[in-house]
């Protein structure tokens, strides 16, 4: 149950401090993890985040020697993001991704909370090519918990929006990470039985590699090339494939469905 007179005298508060001070807060909720300083760079600079903890609107918790993570007090949370226009929480969930996006490529360690939060905040502005690593790795930290189903679910919020555009940017782009995506959820749909739709988002997987087509399924490469299925450890002209004088390098996507059906 919401607080009110805790936000109340939280934005009152705020508002003493000034009005730069006050909008500062009301972005700052844009997070919902615990988060370094970093991240705040553009709302205000930490300077702002000494004052929040000091009147208790922000919290912070040290996780090593002299490294501290920041969060804005959950009770007033929502209350302060409520605050923004419409146009600023875009910008917000923009700035949002574009810090997790960067911690996430630049950091040694895993955290699943911060690849959750870098879907969350890509799918709030419609980056959903920025969306498609993060999730991916997601599903496949579910699948090594045997969390099948949960993988799945998350997955699911991307995959549906993986559109004819999106497939078409990522194909002007060459961005691998949508059809890596695809194949993981592929993957994730044929492991609960559901291979009708694994068959329908692997033809979406393969239409964005029309050139030397190359797909991953289990670790394993497969290559289609012009009606012939070549299997890791094969050569093309054991398939009797002239790929020298092959008119089209396009995949016979009926052979795929067959390789599909019949491994599986």
């Amino acid at each position: 149950m919401r607080n009110h007179s805790h936000e109340y005298l939280a934005d009152v508060i705020a508002k003493t401090e000034g009005e730069a001070f006050h909008k500062f807060i009301q972005r700052a909720a844009v997070y919902r993890e615990p988060v370094g300083a970093t991240a705040f760079v553009g709302l205000g600079g930490e300077q702002f985040l000494d004052t929040g903890v000091d009147l208790t609107l922000v919290e912070r918790e040290e996780v090593t020697r002299d490294e501290f993570v920041y969060w804005v007090t959950p009770v007033i949370r929502d209350a302060m993001w409520g605050n923004l226009t419409a146009d600023e929480k875009l910008e917000m969930h923009a700035h949002a991704y574009q810090w997790y996006d960067a911690w996430i490529s630049g950091s040694s360690e895993s955290d699943y909370r911060y690849l959750e939060e870098a879907v969350r905040h890509a799918l709030e502005v419609g980056n959903i090519r920025g969306a498609c690593p993060h999730v991916r790795a997601l599903g496949q930290y579910f699948d090594r918990m045997v969390l099948y189903r949960q993988g799945r679910a998350i997955m699911e919020t991307v995959a549906v929006r993986v559109s004819d555009a999106v497939i078409e940017e990522a194909k002007a782009e060459k961005d691998i990470a949508v059809s890596l995506f695809l194949n993981t959820y592929t993957t994730s749909l044929w492991k609960l039985g559901d291979l009708k739709k694994a068959i329908w988002y692997l033809e979406k997987e393969l239409a964005i590699k029309l050139e030397g087509i190359l797909f991953i399924f289990h670790g394993n490469y497969a290559f289609m090339h012009h009606g012939f299925l070549v299997k890791p450890g094969m050569t093309h002209l054991e398939n009797a494939c002239n790929c020298h004088s092959c008119e089209s390098r396009n995949p016979c996507l009926l052979t795929v469905k067959k390789f599909f059906t019949l491994l599986f």
